[in-house]
């Protein structure tokens, strides 16, 4: 089966989802991210997931229903550094950092940093003598932005043209 849309999630509250019958397909963080993924879930059932542009999944996440019940996501914990900064400027310097080195981030309500231990990041939490504890929860990093809609700016086309028809010398080249 193919699944391409997000159809609701466990925890929205929704009637139709406390009755029906639940299946899971098991995600990491980083299968969340991507457009398309081939998985079974826990009950066997082959699923494709083949979904919009930019579109990220969490944990909770209805994917498939019918009259056989639902296909719901879980994100499977992961270890991570759980970071508490002690100010608000050491949150934003921290963040910064990170931010340049392009490592997934993810900011709780309660101002905490969850990010992937490696040597850079540690390095940084290092230099600010931030305090990091490593713990195995759910991890759900923000994501750069993307519309929901891409098109293509005023005025800008695309042109195919045949290669093999191409010179074999750039344009005025003797």
């Amino acid at each position: 089966m193919i699944c391409d849309r997000i159809l609701g999630n466990l925890g929205d509250g929704e009637p139709w989802l406390d009755h029906a019958a639940r299946d899971v397909i098991d995600l990491t963080w980083f299968e969340c991210f991507r457009r398309a993924v081939k998985k079974r879930t826990r009950g066997g059932r082959s699923v494709g997931l083949l979904l919009p542009l930019g579109t990220t999944l969490h944990h909770g996440d209805v994917v498939w229903k019918d009259d056989g019940g639902i296909i719901a996501v879980e994100v499977r914990p992961c270890e991570v550094l759980a970071v508490r900064p002690a100010t608000l400027a050491e949150t934003g310097m921290i963040a910064a950092e990170l931010g340049n080195l392009h490592v997934p981030l993810e900011v709780r309500r309660d101002g905490t940093l969850l990010v992937l231990p490696d040597g850079p990041v540690e390095g940084v939490l290092r230099r600010y003598g931030a305090s990091a504890q490593r713990e195995t929860v759910r991890f759900s990093p923000l994501r750069a932005s993307v519309p929901e809609e891409l098109k293509l700016a005023e005025g800008f086309s695309v042109v195919r043209r045949d290669i093999s028809a191409a010179p074999t010398s750039p344009p005025g080249a003797p």
